[in-house]
């Protein structure tokens, strides 16, 4: 700032501001300057702006910003000082490292500044820088996408689920060809059982009937123990017919009993298959549903890298490509030529 002794006697840090007339009495400024270096505004400013270069470059950012504040009182237009507020206000030593810091141009008020005071020079420099940056971001969201899908694939995160869906329908087919085969076995146990029992029970009701009549018989009172005996003896000869076909229908089943035990033999293969594919499915679908989860874990970790990336942080993206990041920073340099 410049430095007047007014007349009213006392001493001016005197700011634009001011407008030329002095604070204290509000007459027109009419005093002696004390530092005449001021008097030079161009050697002045960029006396000024080499301390604030050299603070920079020995990362002196709060010395830097002092004078930069200083400095903005002679000349708040001036684009360079922005530009260099910008440096401090990111820590930064040259322009390269703004473009290393991340996506930080974009609503930067200080980098705005710099655009709208600087000259048409000053502005292709800052605007080419500004395009650096914006194709830096580009390249590092396509790497990401390419770089997701490698991951998933190394995985097996990408083929993985549709092979244990396949296994699943496969699975599911034989499946479904067991209880088939089980139907057709349990419904053969069934006939074999309904057929014995339709078989055997005329005989059985036979007997019960005729042995119930012989019990009758030897209460009746007014019967002769001749007439109960030859009733009886009746009874009891069609009671040992129906025994005897009773056993032979028993023994044509007993003759046929090894098939009922192979059936039975089947239906708990059949069973013991089924529940074998239904723990195969089971375990297929869990680890579908871990594949599934470890996908979502990677897509959240890429997605939080690219929200990350438009709000101008690079790291996870940076861990995520690791060697690319410095390829991709060489190729845009060279090709805008910062």
């Amino acid at each position: 700032m410049k430095i007047i002794n007014c007349g009213c006697r006392r001493t001016i840090h005197l700011f634009p501001a001011y407008n030329g007339k002095c604070p204290f009495c509000g007459e027109e400024i009419k005093g002696e300057s004390i530092d005449n270096s001021f008097l030079s505004p161009f050697e002045f400013v960029n006396k000024k702006l080499s301390e604030i270069d050299v603070d920079i470059t020995l990362g002196e950012w709060a010395k830097a910003l002092s004078l930069i504040d200083e400095l903005m009182e002679w000349k708040p237009n001036f684009s360079e000082l922005h530009w260099r507020k910008l440096l401090v206000s990111l820590k930064c030593k040259n322009n390269l490292e703004i473009l290393k810091k991340g996506k930080v141009l974009e609503n930067n008020p200080s980098f705005q500044n710099a655009i709208r005071y600087a000259d048409d020079t000053h502005k292709s420099v800052y605007l080419l820088i500004k395009k650096a940056e914006d194709e830096i971001v580009k390249l590092l969201e396509n790497e990401l996408i390419v770089q997701e899908k490698k991951d998933k694939v190394s995985l097996g995160l990408s083929d993985k689920p549709e092979a244990y869906q396949k296994a699943i329908a496969d699975i599911e087919i034989k499946m479904d060809k067991a209880i088939r085969a089980l139907d057709s076995v349990e419904k053969q146990i069934r006939e074999f059982i309904i057929d014995f029992n339709m078989s055997v029970s005329p005989y059985k009701q036979e007997i019960s009937i005729r042995a119930d009549k012989i019990s009758n018989y030897k209460d009746v009172i007014e019967l002769t123990n001749e007439r109960k005996t030859d009733l009886v003896n009746n009874l009891t000869h069609h009671i040992n017919s129906s025994k005897t076909e009773l056993n032979k229908v028993q023994q044509e089943f007993d003759e046929k009993k090894p098939e009922l035990e192979k059936l039975k033999k089947e239906q708990t293969a059949l069973i013991q298959s089924i529940n074998d594919y239904i723990k195969r499915i089971s375990d297929a679908e869990v680890e579908i549903k871990n594949l599934l989860y470890y996908t979502d874990i990677v897509t959240q970790e890429y997605a939080d890298a690219l929200n990350r990336l438009h709000n101008g942080y690079y790291s996870l993206a940076k861990a995520k490509i690791k060697h690319r990041f410095d390829e991709i920073f060489s190729e845009v340099i060279k090709t805008v030529k910062i």
